[in-house]
């Protein structure tokens, strides 16, 4: 374990000289101290609380590093996911889960690198008895998909990230459970937060709206039952995004088909539709993203359950041309 915490470090020491230069042209980041400590503090935090913890939606978007944009709450579907929010807070939880205890992990292209091991370490610290699932190129190549059609999305994806954007939507449509990134890491369990009346969850990546028109839904870690109509909905925006090479890719893949379909159900009034707001999932803003490892420790909130430390190198995000979600 220790030299699996040893490499992730180097790794992640590399991509803060990697991304040095842009940091400082970037007016978004946020200057931070240099702090002197070890990566495995982020792996051995521990919760003050077990399992979901209910913080107002409005609070919890306000823990982000900027206050939260005025016209966040002008979009009727943010207005609709806190009305959500609310009442799912206040709900019972049941016996059986929709959403079944199963998490997702997908790494293609190359052997898997320790850090991968180190967040479904995380995952398995906090979910003992739940099954974990690493999709790798031997798996894929048996995979029986949808549709030729997403095969054909999978296949042309133009990077690893386009493909693995397809590939999460039809897992979690045919199996169910938890997809997440191999870039987070777990730092509370998801155990009761399951255990309520949702069939599919996912969260806001940030208070901020971009430059994509509204705000974004992640898709770091998405929880969804066997056949969610949210998740067909993604894979059927995914299809059809592919056509359009011009968009960016934030949009085409990843978070702008979950961002449209979360809202589209929240508009067609889906009960069992759950966003929740930044701190619970990306309590670490992407501008914060080569910050010391104790300020990013930092970022993490009593309800926190997830933290997105942001390592897509391939991600145009600091020059792309502003685009916005039909």
């Amino acid at each position: 374990m220790f030299s699996r915490l040893f490499v992730f470090l180097i790794i992640f020491l590399s991509l803060q000289l990697q991304a040095a230069e842009d940091r400082k042209d970037n007016p978004l980041y946020k200057a931070l101290p240099s702090i002197q400590s070890s990566v495995e503090e982020l792996f051995n935090y521990t919760p003050e609380e077990k399992g979901f913890v209910v913080e107002e939606f409005r609070k919890s978007l306000a823990k982000n590093w900027v206050p939260t944009e005025e016209n966040f709450f002008q979009d009727p579907a943010v207005i609709l996911a806190e009305k959500r929010f609310v009442r799912f807070c206040q709900n019972k939880e049941k016996e059986k889960p929709t959403i079944p205890k199963l998490i997702h992990f997908i790494w293609m292209g190359s052997p898997p690198p320790d850090s991968v091991y180190i967040s479904m370490d995380s995952w398995k610290k906090h979910h003992p008895d739940w099954e974990i699932k690493l999709w790798t190129d031997t798996e894929i190549e048996l995979f029986n998909w949808t549709s030729d059609r997403s095969k054909l999305v999978f296949q042309s994806g133009k990077n690893w990230a386009e493909k693995s954007d397809i590939l999460r939507f039809e897992i979690l449509y045919q199996y169910g459970g938890i997809y997440s990134d191999t870039d987070v890491v777990c730092v509370n369990s998801f155990e009761n937060l399951i255990c309520k009346e949702i069939s599919f969850f996912a969260g806001f990546e940030s208070n901020k709206i971009k430059r994509f028109g509204r705000p974004l839904i992640g898709s770091a870690v998405i929880g969804a039952k066997k056949n969610s109509p949210v998740i067909m909905r993604c894979i059927d925006f995914t299809k059809s995004s592919e056509e359009e090479p011009t968009v960016h890719q934030h949009l085409r893949s990843g978070p702008g088909p979950i961002t449209k379909a979360s809202y589209e159900a929240l508009e067609l009034k889906a009960e069992d539709v759950l966003l929740l707001p930044c701190s619970y999932l990306y309590p670490l803003p992407w501008e914060m993203r080569l910050a010391d490892v104790r300020e990013i420790i930092g970022t993490i909130q009593k309800e926190t359950l997830a933290l997105h430390l942001w390592e897509g190198s391939w991600f145009d995000f600091y020059h792309p041309p502003k685009q916005v979600l039909p």
